[in-house]
């Protein structure tokens, strides 16, 4: 379920969407899209994420922010409530233009960049989305749950590992997992990318 602090253009929505949907497709995992809008109950499903979409998403950002130099820059974070993670995940649209600028700064090829944002952003949510979904805060050397991520390490597709595939196929078949719902704690341990 999407929430947007900025409303993107339809066409930037499919193709994030699309995206994700790449990432996941080995896992054989089905997973469906929903807007969440004024006073709309969403569909009820086996399992649910709250994804809150802050800032303002589209190539187009990364010409009108600071470009960042920082090696760790929080670009989406999963809500954990005393230890247990909770089906609401954020990603930072300016943070990840800000990323895309600094890469800019550092001399990548300028015609690469809109493929490294559109990577960028669809790896962050597939990331954010692992931890919501496999309710865990781990990282490892998969693609999809190396934190932290590198500019560099968006040349190559993403692949999730043998393990994590087998999680995401397990999480296929579980029955009986409540819709989320929110508001969420403002308290909640937010996990940096």
């Amino acid at each position: 379920m999407l929430s947007f602090e900025h409303q993107p253009p339809r066409h930037y929505l499919q193709q994030i969407q699309q995206d994700v949907a790449q990432i996941f497709r080995p896992s054989r995992l089905d997973l469906h899209w929903q807007v969440m809008q004024g006073g709309v109950q969403p569909d009820s499903f086996s399992r649910a994420v709250v994804v809150e979409v802050r800032g303002r998403c589209g190539f187009g950002r990364v010409a009108e922010v600071t470009p960042s130099h920082e090696p760790h820059v929080r670009l989406g974070w999963t809500a954990v409530n005393d230890g247990e993670v909770i089906p609401h995940v954020t990603v930072d649209c300016d943070q990840i233009a800000a990323a895309i600028a600094g890469a800019r700064s550092q001399g990548f090829p300028r015609p690469t960049l809109p493929v490294l944002y559109h990577r960028l952003i669809a790896r962050v949510l597939a990331h954010e989305l692992m931890h919501a979904l496999l309710r865990s805060t781990d990282h490892n050397s998969s693609d999809c749950l190396k934190s932290p991520l590198r500019v560099v390490d968006l040349w190559a597709p993403a692949r999730l590992s043998a393990h994590n595939l087998e999680a995401l196929r397990d999480v296929g078949r579980a029955k009986q997992w409540p819709v989320a719902s929110g508001p969420w704690p403002a308290t909640a341990d937010q996990r940096p990318f």
